[in-house]
């Protein structure tokens, strides 16, 4: 079945959201949940991180962005690429811009998105891992931890929800899209 543009756009952001959902309240949650716990923020953690309408609408909204981001400016070169890029970065902000740390993270999201995709093969995915850990940071600097839980959040965050977001997009389109498309 050949895929439109459009149709690849939303089908590449479901199954991003699906991935990343999975990924994160399976597994990164559930152990953040318990070393939060240990330290005595489970409450402020399951907050700010759990499954809730909130962070599932915030996860599916990340999702969309980061393929239309690279959708919206893969074919645009120079100066043009990264005014575009800017504005759909601010734009989206104005959307999730209840929290302080929002503005600046879903700028960082937008721009690191379109600097993973100009990366090739296994620097691709380092590169994606250091940025993960810079968006989780700026999205995280609201959040009411001690440093120490700050740190841990954003390790977890950066590692096994900003990651896959970030790197998503390519493992979709080169493993599961190719075979959607025959």
């Amino acid at each position: 079945m050949r895929l439109s543009p459009t149709l690849r756009v939303v089908v590449t952001a479901v199954l991003l959201f699906a991935a990343v959902a999975v990924v994160w309240w399976l597994v990164g949650f559930q152990i953040g949940k318990g070393l939060m716990d240990d330290l005595g923020a489970g409450g402020a953690w399951r907050s700010a991180y759990g499954f809730k309408e909130g962070g599932v609408a915030r996860l599916l909204f990340l999702s969309l962005l980061a393929v239309l981001a690279l959708a919206i400016a893969g074919p645009v070169e120079g100066w043009p690429r990264w005014a575009l890029l800017t504005a759909v970065g601010l734009g989206a902000a104005l959307v999730l811009g209840h929290r302080d740390g929002a503005l600046v993270g879903t700028l960082l999201f937008v721009l690191a998105t379109a600097a993973v995709d100009e990366a090739e093969g296994g620097a691709r995915l380092v590169l994606a891992l250091a940025l993960g850990l810079l968006v989780a940071f700026a999205f995280g600097l609201d959040d009411a931890f001690t440093a120490g839980q700050a740190a841990l959040a954003v390790l977890l965050r950066g590692v096994l929800f900003y990651w896959p977001l970030l790197a998503g997009p390519h493992l979709l389109e080169r493993h599961a899209l190719a075979r959607i498309a025959r």
